[in-house]
């Protein structure tokens, strides 16, 4: 129904494209959904679009480019804290540790203090040469806090 409301029109902008594309992502026909969301910023190319770009091509597997759809997110919304957690959970992924310290250098001050942000940065800091950055990183308040844990993710104790 959406697809023959699409076909033909010019007034369609990214939102309804962006729509489609994640009920196609839902349904598992992830080419449709990658044809849906490339459409989507080819109209507007918006941290909304390019985060699900980025979760889509992980679940395909190429992480690289899912690490590089993930920081472009991150630069069109550096203060939404939605998108600085999963973009710095996706570059590790890819092995991007650089990009995580970089991307995370670059944050709003209020972000990087987040509870999964602050754990994946000072995950980061040994593999670019900064280990002396780690205990600053996860006491520097005076505490370690880790509240953030999805259910089904490892915790800190597991590890």
């Amino acid at each position: 129904m959406v697809e023959a409301a699409l076909e033909g029109t010019d007034g369609a902008g990214w939102h309804t494209w962006y729509q489609l594309a994640l009920v196609r992502y839902v349904e598992r026909n992830t080419a449709e959904a990658e044809r849906l969301l490339c459409r989507s910023m080819e109209l507007e190319a918006n941290a909304w679009n390019l985060y699900a770009m980025a979760h889509l091509k992980a679940a395909r597997g190429r992480l690289d480019l899912a690490a590089q759809y993930a920081a472009a997110a991150m630069e069109k919304a550096p203060a939404d804290d939605c998108i600085a957690k999963e973009g710095v959970l996706l570059m590790p992924r890819a092995g991007r540790f650089g990009q995580v310290a970089a991307s995370v250098d670059g944050m709003p001050k209020d972000i990087p203090g987040l509870g999964r942000i602050r754990p994946a940065y000072a995950i980061a800091q040994p593999v670019v040469g900064h280990i002396e950055k780690v205990e600053d990183i996860l006491h520097g308040d005076g505490r370690l806090d880790v509240t953030d844990i999805l259910v089904g993710e490892d915790t800190i104790t597991d590890l």
